[in-house]
């Protein structure tokens, strides 16, 4: 029986060097947060390698750059949070969006709303109580800057009484807020943690217990699309068993946060990948539709906001920036 053992592990070991040559390399931009996080187990469990993928990650310190990566060629599919930009492109033609990933909902700790201490002595403790002050965000027309707007319409506080301050990155964020030079600030929570235990300033609240939106997403150039479509559809079905992994770690069966039997594993992979700590990570995580689905109407109400700030010039429809042979829409869409 030995002998028939080691042919058979020699054929496995000769299939998968052939499986390895075989693997088509993709190009994947993203920034490493865990918005992106089923990319990343997707990749470590051996979901990408099942499809005959071999992933390459480009990593960027901000959303912005990521779309212009996919519309340059230097990246095949883009991961990133929604925004004025990302849409534009998608309305001239150049991307399309194809898969969701992260959505901000009630009981994700995601981004945070922070204050600074002067701002909060001097009675900032409430969002309705935000008109007039300065909001540190990374660029207008970008996530933040919409999530941050959404609160405030909430809130009773119109987006045009806020003076929003566009600083390009996260650290440059905290730093104002920790200054003073801005009242409060819209960061990922799990970047501004340490200042927070630090006491620099202060917590208002998370954007996902006020507004529940579609906040990043899956995206290709249309002629990838036709060219290797076959491709992109490999890749969606690892990134969905990756999506399911998260799911299943972070989300019981209604969608609430909570940490399942699986959670320490999925943790140690996102702290590998994201170079942050378990309590970073901890701290940042949002919700994910198990099966990479789109939430049209929030796109759709995303779309209209966009357009009425003129970040966007209209019309423009949810179809106008999806790839319908690729993208999913929630069960009500």
């Amino acid at each position: 029986m030995r002998p028939i053992f080691r042919a058979s592990a020699g054929g496995l070991a000769v299939l998968a060097l052939a499986m390895t040559a075989q693997a088509e390399t993709v190009k994947i931009a993203e920034v490493k947060t865990t918005a992106a996080g089923a990319l990343y187990i997707a990749d470590a469990r051996g979901y990408f390698a099942a499809e005959g993928i071999e992933p390459k990650f480009i990593d960027f310190d901000s959303p912005g750059p990521v779309p212009l990566a996919v519309v340059s060629g230097s990246a095949d599919i883009g991961s990133t949070g929604v925004s004025a930009e990302l849409y534009s492109l998608a309305k001239q033609g150049v991307v399309k969006i194809i898969a969701g990933q992260a959505h901000e909902a009630k009981g994700y700790q995601v981004n945070a709303f922070l204050v600074s201490n002067a701002a909060s002595a001097a009675g900032l403790k409430r969002f309705d109580q935000l008109a007039g002050h300065t909001v540190a965000i990374s660029q207008i027309g970008s996530p933040v800057h919409y999530a941050a707007s959404q609160v405030a319409l909430k809130n009773g506080v119109a987006p045009e009484r806020l003076r929003f301050l566009p600083l390009q990155s996260n650290s440059n964020i905290i730093s104002a807020v920790t200054g003073g030079t801005a009242d409060a600030g819209v960061v990922p929570v799990n970047v501004s943690a340490a200042a927070l235990a630090r006491g620099d300033m202060k917590l208002l609240g998370f954007v996902g217990d006020q507004v529940q939106w579609q906040s990043s997403a899956v995206f290709i150039a249309p002629k990838t699309g036709s060219d290797r479509g076959d491709m992109v559809r490999r890749f969606l079905v690892a990134l969905r068993r990756g999506l399911v992994d998260f799911h299943a770690a972070f989300s019981a069966p209604d969608g609430t946060r909570r940490d399942g039997p699986t959670a320490p594993a999925i943790l140690a992979i996102l702290v590998k990948w994201t170079g942050l700590t378990e309590a970073q990570v901890r701290a940042g995580i949002p919700y994910v539709d198990p099966q990479a689905r789109l939430d049209f109407a929030s796109m759709a109400d995303q779309l209209d906001w966009f357009i009425q700030q003129k970040m966007l010039k209209g019309p423009v429809t949810v179809d106008d920036v999806i790839d319908r042979r690729f993208a999913r829409g929630l069960p009500d869409d």
